[in-house]
């Protein structure tokens, strides 16, 4: 399948109408591929061993594990799967953990890249959506290997929910943005 190039809808109304076939009042998350800026919004489709699969009405879909990044599907260099310990357990200062990223490389194959991470705190932010205002805190987690560092930033509500996200997908795909409302 080819990536994506642009966008994905750009607006609310035209997202509706995609939807409209497909499960509109189900929760829903914005993402937005940075690189190429498409953004659209993925209603949750199906819950299975603790991972929530969200669908854009063209048919790409994220992954989340308690509120956290774990698989993309029909981007093109897409995240398959992996292992981290849960959010609850890194969004905290000073955590030290060991991520497991496999990517689908562009001659379809599985790589496995190994990232040693630290989880930093980096203060507290008010996140404005729908017209409400929401007290976080953001963390960023840094990952490392011989070749490759990245860093993804979860802003975590007072309850103890992700509310937005900023994270690797893949080396190739880059970072995608998710938005809960």
């Amino acid at each position: 399948m080819a990536a994506v190039a642009g966008r994905f809808l750009s607006s609310e109304a035209e997202t509706a109408a995609a939807a409209s076939g497909g499960v509109p009042d189900a929760p829903s998350v914005v993402v937005q591929v940075v690189a190429t800026g498409a953004t659209g919004r993925f209603y949750l489709v199906a819950e299975n061993a603790g991972k929530d699969t969200f669908m854009h009405p063209e048919g790409q879909a994220v992954v989340l594990r308690g509120g956290g990044l774990v698989g993309t599907r029909g981007f093109g260099n897409d995240m398959m799967g992996g292992a981290v310990p849960p959010l609850s357990s890194i969004l905290r200062d000073g955590a030290r953990h060991r991520r497991v990223i496999e990517v689908l490389d562009g001659q379809d194959q599985i790589t496995t890249w190994v990232f040693d991470c630290e989880t930093a705190r980096k203060g507290d932010e008010v996140l404005s959506a729908l017209r409400q205002e929401f007290e976080s805190t953001v963390f960023e987690e840094t990952c490392t290997n011989d070749a490759f560092t990245f860093s993804n930033r979860y802003w975590r509500g007072r309850g103890g929910q992700v509310l937005q996200s900023l994270e690797l997908a893949s080396p190739a795909l880059g970072y995608v943005a998710i938005v809960r409302i």
